[in-house]
């Protein structure tokens, strides 16, 4: 056979095989297929203001002294007491199977246990938004109501950053129905309502500004709520010892982080989160490092009643004479991010290192 028989056969062989093999179709999800995608997000939304809203109750009632006889505020924080909770996750899993089994999207949910994941993960990002501000232990963190000044300041801010967050979410949600109606093909349009400025009603566009009135609403409340208390004491988390739109802006990216982390998982997106939260990539997220304040509080150690930092070579070190060493620090990794349970835990104590 000579050369050109050759490169004609194999030719036509390439060619046939294309031929039966089959088709990938890019189609628009259709009419079921949308309200499949669209009630699963709109619970979502609702499971995460739900946990939102108790988280803040659980702070309040902890403050006041009004929980129940034996029960830590971190055991409020999963105890769901009026069943809101597990009542958005019913509704979540009925949807599911009335509205998605018998012809399933083919994007914008979870890949496995799709019921499971858009209840769970909405729930687990936003204990972890609250660990982000609070530290690691609501319990220790809770400051007693017979200090008014922080006692207010901790309950305001509590509250506007679970209305903060759910506004992101609402917003998120009503620009990707709308995506979809429009006839998005792929999982890229979804991810645009989140992270694309140039989309009219994304996150990042937040077109009717009421994004931007719930940050300044966050604002208000540290103004007026927090000007003489300590940050590093009532904000153990990831944002101790900042004040003013430092603070609520930090708290604001925290949002954004757990926002994205939850879309990633719910409607199996791949959004740069590192990048969406903050505009940088700066390992500000997945951010899985948390603040845990002691109870115990050593006399003249930075954080302590009465204690002052003004040694100037502290204040440069520590950044600000509001800083606070009662605390332990910890790092948890997941192999898999949908996980509750982390894989491991890095666990850093002024002058010691451990693994647990």
């Amino acid at each position: 056979m000579s050369t050109i028989q050759t490169v004609w056969v194999r030719a036509m062989g390439g060619a046939l095989l294309l031929a039966l093999a089959p088709l990938t179709v890019v189609a628009q999800l259709n009419g079921d297929q949308q309200k499949c995608v669209n009630a699963l997000n709109k619970g979502a939304a609702k499971i995460a203001a739900a946990q939102g809203k108790l988280s803040a109750s659980c702070l309040k009632d902890a403050g006041k002294g009004k929980l129940p006889s034996g029960q830590s505020a971190d055991a409020c924080l999963v105890a769901d007491a009026k069943g809101k909770v597990a009542g958005a996750a019913a509704k979540i899993a009925a949807d599911y199977t009335d509205r998605c089994i018998d012809d399933p999207p083919t994007f914008g949910v979870p890949g496995g246990s799709v019921a499971a994941i858009v209840s769970d993960v909405p729930v687990d990002q936003t204990l972890s938004l609250f660990a982000d501000v609070f530290g690691a232990s609501l319990t220790t963190a809770t400051i007693d109501c017979t200090d008014k000044g922080g006692c207010k300041c901790q309950q305001a801010v509590a509250k506007s950053t679970a209305k903060l967050a759910a506004t992101k979410f609402k917003e998120f949600v009503k620009c990707k129905k709308a995506a979809l109606k429009a006839g998005a093909l792929t999982a890229a349009a979804i991810e645009d309502c989140l992270a694309n400025a140039g989309t009219a009603g994304s996150v990042a566009a937040d077109s009717k500004g009421k994004i931007a009135k719930a940050v300044g609403k966050l604002g208000d409340a540290i103004g007026k709520q927090c000007g003489d208390v300590s940050t590093a004491h009532a904000f153990p988390g990831v944002c101790a010892g900042l004040t003013g739109t430092a603070l609520s802006g930090c708290i604001d990216v925290r949002v954004s982080c757990r926002l994205c982390l939850t879309l990633n998982d719910i409607d199996n997106l791949v959004v740069d989160c590192d990048q969406f939260d903050d505009g940088q990539l700066n390992l500000s997220c997945p951010y899985e490092t948390f603040n845990l304040r002691s109870t115990a509080e050593p006399a003249d150690s930075p954080g302590s009643p009465a204690v002052a930092v003004s040694n100037p070579k502290l204040l440069t070190q520590f950044g600000s004479a509001d800083v606070s060493l009662n605390n332990a620090r910890f790092t948890r990794f997941r192999l898999n991010t949908t996980a509750t349970r982390p894989d491991a835990i890095l666990i850093l104590i002024p002058g010691f290192e451990g693994v647990l």
